[in-house]
């Protein structure tokens, strides 16, 4: 009786088996966000129509993707005007072009506001957040503040303080 060859995974689930241990199962990962259905239909073929993947801010929060057309560089949503000039554009997974418009206006947010953020030190770099703590933490050493539950428990001990003192020298 010849002996099969085994690979080596499969002879390691006979010993799993066999001593009975039991696999660990692998959990998928979750995806936050998925695109609507009837934009995943139309985002392979948006680049070639001259159209543009638009995320609408709305005033109440809300992100509405739809699908706007570029027509002589500007992009028409709901029938509406709006700057479609290159530095406004993104790539959504890399390749398909897309842009971020606000409800309240007729420009999107683009490159421009990356540059003027940099110009005015608003730019979110973590050295520059832990460089405004530091400076932030060395103003603040010299000055302590008392909150307003330490200012009443501090008049409420005063005013034990002078009730004692003034009963021991009245005598009662």
């Amino acid at each position: 009786m010849e002996e099969e060859k085994l690979s080596i995974s499969k002879r390691m689930d006979q010993l799993e088996k066999h001593m009975g241990i039991e696999k660990e199962k692998k959990t998928k990962i979750k995806k936050f966000f998925k695109m609507p259905f009837h934009i995943r239909l139309r985002e392979k073929r948006i680049a070639k129509k001259s159209k543009l993947l638009v995320f609408h801010a709305m005033t109440n929060r809300a992100i509405l993707p739809k699908v706007g057309d570029v027509r002589d560089g500007i992009l028409y949503v709901d029938g509406k005007p709006h700057d479609a000039s290159p530095h406004y554009i993104y790539l959504w997974r890399g390749k398909t072009p897309c842009v971020i418009l606000p409800e309240w206006s007729i420009t999107p947010i683009g490159t421009k506001d990356y540059e003027q953020a940099i110009i005015d030190k608003r730019i979110s770099n973590p050295q520059n957040i832990i460089i405004r703590a530091l400076e932030a933490a060395e103003v603040g050493l010299g000055k302590t503040k008392l909150s307003g539950k330490t200012l009443i428990l501090l008049g409420f001990a005063g005013i034990v303080v002078i009730y004692l003192v003034a009963s021991a020298f009245t005598g009662g």
